[in-house]
Order: C-alpha cells, then structure tokens, then sequence
C-alpha cells in the first residue's frame, strides 16, 4: 500500500517545457516489501505519458510516472491510466514504457584497460 504520493510540475517562463513527476513512497511494515516486489519479478518502470492539454488541445505535454510494476500486464500503470481516463481532463495521446531491474547482479567492468608487464 502506498502512503504517499507526491506530484511535482514544473514550468519554465517561457512556457515551451513542462515537467511532471510522480512520487510514491511505501511503507515498511506492508505485506509486500519493495524489496520482495524486486524479487518476484517487479521492475522500476518508467512511462512516459504523453496528453493533450484541455485548454489547447493540439499541444501535447509529458508526464513522467515512474513505480514498481511487473510486466507483461503492467498492473500498477494500468490502474494510474485508469484513474487519469476517470478524473483528469488531458485526454491520453500515448504511452511509451521503460523497464528496469533494480535488483540485479553486479557488473564489473571497466572503461580503461591496464596492461601489466
């Protein structure tokens, strides 16, 4: 269970970008751990979500989500777009998903390489 989420928009004064930012923070104490998540399969996963701005709807603004979710189904971004469809005005233009694991083996590597005589 999520216990907080926070929402960031920034503008710059010109007007010609926007970010938005999505924040959930979780509890320890629930049934599930972040940490468990990662472990069954959960990945960060980071969708862009394009929509059209209800004052003007020819321009398109980005919003960035980002959570644990398991894909294929996407259970967790399914139920953010679901709620953005029901209560906010910007109709979706589209959606493109990134995916990464978090919990992973270590990579070691090096962008130099020695030689030793």
């Amino acid at each position: 269970m999520r216990l907080h989420n926070f929402f960031l928009r920034v503008y710059e004064p010109s007007g010609i970008l926007s970010v938005d930012l999505h924040l959930s923070l979780y509890r320890q104490g629930d049934d599930m751990t972040m940490l468990d998540r990662q472990l069954q399969g959960w990945r960060l996963t980071t969708a862009e979500i394009l929509y059209r701005l209800p004052d003007h709807p020819k321009l398109l603004q980005s919003y960035i989500w980002q959570e644990l979710d398991l894909a294929p189904r996407y259970p967790a971004l399914t139920r953010f777009l679901e709620f953005w469809e029901r209560s906010l005005d910007g109709r979706l233009h589209s959606v493109r998903v990134a995916q990464s694991g978090i919990v992973a083996p270590a990579r070691v590597g090096a962008g130099v390489e020695f030689r030793l005589n």
